[in-house]
């Protein structure tokens, strides 16, 4: 599975970058459940260099690719409301039930983190159809 960054859309408040997943075998697959996206960028103080985003309360669904597929996992994330933020310079995202992540490029601006939030308006949701 080969992920690639898609498009950033929303509004001020709330904004939503899609990770695409592309089946580069020559083989049908089937996802299931949520990727793994842990933004990284620079130090921060009080929670360190990398943000682990937390998931999506839906129920996930399975998908089927056939080779050259793809499906999409949505990042939901909120900028920051009032000063600069932490601005992360990359992203690790791994696709479900894998153990090896990738590294792409973080296409947003500023993100309001929020680690210890109880319910954080940042989240991933779990692999749908399609390319989003």
């Amino acid at each position: 599975m080969k992920p690639s960054v898609g498009r950033t859309t929303g509004e001020a408040g709330t904004r939503h970058t899609v990770i695409v997943w592309t089946n580069h075998s020559n083989r049908a697959c089937s996802m299931h459940g949520f990727g793994g996206v842990d933004l990284v960028g620079p130090n921060d103080p009080v929670f360190g260099p990398t943000y682990s985003l937390p998931r999506q309360s839906a129920t996930p669904t399975t998908v089927h690719l056939p080779p050259g597929g793809v499906a999409h996992t949505v990042i939901t994330w909120q900028p920051p409301q009032d000063g600069p933020g932490w601005t992360p310079t990359g992203m690790n995202v791994t696709p479900p039930d894998e153990t090896h992540s990738a590294h792409l490029q973080w296409p947003g601006g500023a993100v309001l983190r929020q680690d210890a939030a109880t319910h954080p308006g940042t989240f991933i949701s779990p692999v749908q159809p399609g390319a989003g």
